[in-house]
């Protein structure tokens, strides 16, 4: 039986927060507004907190939970606020290490956060040795199968590991046999390492294992309130619903049409069949963002939902800017008052248009290919984290940078008191020798950080890895690098997620496998819209969203039929 909806505002406040409840709601319609009221409103309301006791609210992003602290103010001391992966870090895994079972071999003593788990050929070797498949040759196939990899509950309701995807596994006349996969892990967990997904799989072996492991997240969190839910995936759901079964409230917020994070096992359904004890459901249909030309065009898309402009503004019409992107960045600068966003649904895209580069990249995986063929780890680890560390600092991400290098500061020097100041000078070392290696290759970089901290990086002579360094350059590699928590203006929508912008462009630059633009796939999400089953469509739709007064929409050539279709949706469209 579905559960009753209530209607609200942005502004209404909810007298009975004693009790779960799920919000639905669009975008722009000041989902963070509402829940920073609602949380100032058990603050002050609430008699169940005290000196130590707190509100867990959890964000998808860290650039969400600074901004749900800058808005709280003085309350953010009360106020416990992360993301689903921190705060289990922080009030599951790290207080309650010791209790994992021994026989996943996780060295305890030296786990410190979560980092990636990547993999070179020493330790495949070492990997396909211990696991009695040295008989398998093509070890891209065997990376392939380990980067889809994902924790999934089983029909009995246990966390196994296997591949996303059907027949990953399947190499040649060869299967990788499943009961190797976990050596796959257990070769990081004796190093003390974590990856991503691993702290979701321990939170749950801990809670499942330890009832006093909720009675303490319970003690200390009698409200856990959880933003853009629609991205969770089902371990976090099955943790936030054994949270509530007794004492804490949960509250969460978020919209379906905006789930776009499969590949780490998101499913609109988390959210949508989410249900608690006696859980209120509530919605808002308010659009407080959108011009109303844009806020029509939303309406146009999805059909479960009928958004209410309410900033009562006409706006421009939506602009169709067909031709190349630098062009369409261009036009748009031309045509906008104020800052120009652009949104790409591919990283290196972003990066490129980030850095108004003509650079074509022929070579998309090279970090990857970087990885697999440097057999020497730490070398390979220093030069990844400096070129992250120098393009984090070209937007002045400092932190972030000085993070990078002191991060593989600590495998090399160990726990030494001045590592953030070896970092730094390394660091500004790097930024000053920039424009000496921008153009240059890989190994002229090497060269570089050689000079700057002499006898860490070690050398080599000849063979497939002098070919590497030689033959790609710092710029090639700089444009495949993924930067966490992206703030510039040019960014993937994945990672503009929540964000909103006065002009956006959005680049519909996503290839076929035949590697040419598909207008049919590309423009599906506006000419035949389905948000329920297609996410590609989703992720555009959250594209167009972020937009405020200006929305631009480029694509490479248009059709005459789709022409006349962006015509119907009130496009205007002008021609490179």
């Amino acid at each position: 039986m579905p559960i009753p909806m209530i209607n609200i505002t942005a502004d209404d406040k909810i007298t009975n927060f004693e009790t779960h409840f799920k919000v639905s709601a669009g975008p722009g319609a000041g989902k963070t507004r509402w829940l920073i009221n609602h949380i100032k409103n058990v603050l002050n309301n609430s008699d169940r907190l005290g000196n130590n006791r707190k509100v867990a609210c959890i964000t998808y992003t860290n650039v969400a939970a600074e901004t749900v602290l800058e808005r709280l103010g003085n309350n953010s001391d009360r106020v416990e606020v992360s993301t689903f992966h921190s705060f289990l870090y922080k009030n599951v895994i790290k207080p309650f290490l010791f209790l994992i079972p021994a026989s996943y071999e996780l060295d305890i003593n030296r786990v410190d956060g979560h980092d990636e788990m990547p993999i070179y050929k020493g330790w495949l070797f070492e990997w396909k040795t211990a696991t009695g498949q040295t008989y398998i040759s093509d070890d891209a196939k065997i990376i392939e199968a380990f980067k889809d990899l994902a924790w999934q509950f089983n029909n009995t309701g246990n966390l196994i590991l296997k591949t996303k995807k059907p027949y990953t596994g399947r190499i040649g006349n060869y299967s990788i046999k499943n009961d190797s996969y976990i050596e796959y892990k257990k070769m990081y967990w004796r190093k003390g390492i974590l990856d991503h997904e691993d702290i979701l799989f321990f939170s749950h072996i801990l809670i499942s294992l330890n009832p006093r492991v909720l009675s303490v997240l319970r003690a200390k969190f009698p409200y856990v309130f959880i933003d853009e839910f629609q991205d969770t995936n089902p371990i976090q759901t099955v943790i936030v619903k054994k949270i509530a079964e007794i004492e804490t409230k949960v509250g969460v917020i978020g919209d379906i049409a905006q789930s776009i994070y499969q590949f780490q096992g998101a499913d609109p359904s988390q959210f949508r069949d989410f249900t608690l004890s006696e859980i209120i459901h509530y919605s808002i249909a308010d659009n407080h963002r959108c011009t109303n030309m844009i806020t029509t065009l939303l309406n146009s898309i999805r059909t479960d939902i009928t958004q209410n402009g309410k900033r009562n503004v006409e706006g421009n019409p939506i602009t169709a800017l067909v031709g190349t992107k630098m062009w369409a960045l261009a036009k748009a600068e031309e045509l906008a008052i104020g800052d120009i966003h652009s949104l790409t649904r591919d990283n290196i895209t972003s990066n490129i248009m980030r850095d108004r580069s003509n650079f074509i990249a022929t070579h998309r995986k090279l970090i990857e290919e970087l990885r697999e063929t440097d057999s020497n780890p730490s070398r390979m680890h220093t030069i990844i984290a400096c070129i992250k560390a120098t393009e984090y600092a070209k937007q002045h991400r400092y932190k972030d940078a000085l993070k990078e290098i002191s991060k593989e500061l600590k495998k090399l020097e160990g726990q030494r008191d001045d590592i953030q100041k070896i970092a730094l000078k390394i660091l500004k070392n790097l930024l000053s020798k920039y424009g000496t290696y921008k153009n240059g290759t890989l190994l002229a970089y090497k060269s570089v950080i050689d000079s700057i901290y002499p006898n860490t990086l070690s050398n080599f002579r000849a063979g497939a890895i002098k070919t590497f360094y030689e033959s790609n350059t710092y710029e090639q590699l700089a444009i495949c690098v993924n930067l966490k928590d992206d703030t510039s203006h040019h960014r993937t929508i994945h990672k503009a997620k929540g964000a909103e912008f006065e002009n956006v462009l959005l680049i519909l630059d996503k290839k076929n496998r035949a590697g040419t633009f598909d207008e049919k796939d590309d423009l599906g999400f506006l000419i035949a819209p389905d948000l329920q089953n297609n996410e590609e469509h989703r992720i555009r739709y959250v594209g167009v969203s972020r937009a405020r007064e200006n929305l631009y929409i480029n694509v490479p050539s248009l059709s005459a039929a789709s022409t006349t279709k962006l015509g119907t949706l009130g496009f205007n469209i002008v021609l490179e």
